[in-house]
């Protein structure tokens, strides 16, 4: 279910012009010939049906398909309609991930997997634990990955990363996010404690019902040290033990984000 991130707006005709990396994109990694459909995500958020009309040696032009979902032209570029994915998120909450900054390859797969699983927002924390060399910016290079692991997994979500903060900077920006939605903070926090287990998690979604963004705190390869927790605590924060091994950070974001999006997605 592949679609093409586009930065640029389109003309008044409705056609996009593609060049440099996006056209070696679009040309070599999935072959894109005359003819063929493909879904494309705008910058404000739109989701078109784009029909490849001039190819060149530089360039794709691309224009407006008048394509159904049954049309047989749509499959050769992919076999789902990402759009229908796009409506099956209406009621589902924005997933932020605020995690602790681990080391720097280890931090580039979280970003790819965060953005496959529809994460809104990532925010690096910049903890008591973070490995010198570890720190941003490289803000660049993630939304270059971002942009990559949507085209690749067609998810509709524009998942955005913010430049590495403190804890107590993401927070405040959680907070006021919240106040913004007037909703009551709903926010996790991964942590081996075994007094807290899944249990916990299926009552704090049950207690917080319709919610509009839920917030996943991840610690570093040396986890979260007692001060921060203490903050995320004060915060709202509820922490979340799971019955299963060690995880490393990578493996407990991702295995943390399927867990809640699973409990709040059958609260619609």
């Amino acid at each position: 279910m592949r679609q093409f991130v586009c930065s640029q707006k389109p003309k008044k005709d409705g056609s996009v012009i593609i060049t440099g990396k996006d056209y070696l994109y679009l040309s070599r990694s999935l072959r894109l010939r005359i003819g063929d459909v493909i879904d494309v995500s705008f910058a404000d958020g739109a989701l078109c049906a784009m029909q490849a009309q001039r190819i060149t040696k530089k360039e794709v032009v691309l224009v407006p398909a008048a394509v159904t979902e049954n049309d047989d032209t749509r499959a050769k570029v992919q076999g789902v309609v990402a759009g229908k994915v796009q409506e099956s998120l209406e009621g589902v909450p924005q997933y932020w991930l605020f995690q602790f900054l681990p080391k720097t390859q280890k931090m580039d797969q979280i970003v790819r997997q965060a953005t496959e699983c529809g994460v809104h927002t990532i925010v690096p924390v910049i903890s008591e634990f973070t490995v010198r060399g570890s720190e941003p910016p490289r803000t660049e290079r993630w939304e270059r990955i971002i942009k990559e692991a949507r085209q690749q997994s067609g998810s509709p979500v524009a998942t955005r990363i913010l430049d590495g903060v403190s804890v107590t900077e993401a927070l405040e920006l959680w907070n006021a996010h919240c106040q913004e939605e007037n909703r009551k903070p709903c926010g996790f926090v991964l942590h081996e404690d075994p007094e807290y287990g899944l249990k916990a998690l299926i009552e704090a979604a049950d207690d917080h019902g319709d919610q509009k963004s839920v917030a996943l705190a991840v610690g570093c390869e040396g986890g979260i040290s007692p001060a921060e927790l203490d903050a995320l605590y004060q915060a709202g924060f509820r922490n979340v033990h799971f019955a299963t091994n060690i995880l490393r950070a990578e493996t407990a974001a991702i295995y943390g984000l399927a867990v809640l999006q699973q409990l709040f997605a059958y609260k619609k």
